[in-house]
């Protein structure tokens, strides 16, 4: 019998898992792969009550964050920091060469929408058109009841209120 151990590692396999490992690797380029894709992916459509879009990542968040920074923004970026989690989608931002501005809060307060407004706004006599004329948003938080973060990318539109 197999001991219980109660830590992260290491950790008691099923034999069944182990035989699936020893099985010969699917190249992300076989029909096979395809297969198993869109098995996951309407799997995870229904378990997140969605019919968009689902994207599968074989990466650390990081790689994610990173992902989303490079494809997203094209030129500058406002990040909007609270919180660990938030403060490194910063971190991705400089490391991915773009031009970020950090607004933050102390830990764990929420990003208001009269934070993101006058951070939108820009600086005194700065048309904030000239400094995002496209932008994303991020916004993480830290807070227990509320693990998610939000993304937005739109073109700026001093018109909307």
């Amino acid at each position: 019998m197999a001991k219980k151990l109660f830590i992260p590692g290491p950790v008691d396999v099923h034999p069944e898992i182990l035989q699936a490992m020893a099985s010969p690797m699917i190249g992300h380029r076989m029909p096979e792969y395809a297969a198993l894709h869109g098995r996951v992916t309407a799997g995870l459509k229904r378990v997140l009550a969605t019919d968009g879009r689902v994207f599968l990542a074989t990466s650390s968040a990081f790689g994610v964050m990173e992902g989303a920074v490079r494809n997203l923004v094209a030129k500058r970026c406002v990040n909007f920091c609270n919180g660990a989690f938030s403060d490194k989608w910063h971190d991705v931002t400089k490391r991915c060469g773009k031009e970020a501005d950090a607004v933050k809060v102390e830990w764990g307060k929420p990003i208001t929408p009269e934070i993101v407004d006058q951070a939108l706004a820009g600086s005194p006599g700065l048309d904030p058109i000239l400094k995002f004329r496209r932008f994303v948003v991020c916004i993480g938080s830290n807070l227990p009841e509320d693990s998610n973060q939000t993304e937005v990318n739109k073109p700026y539109d001093p018109d909307c209120g």
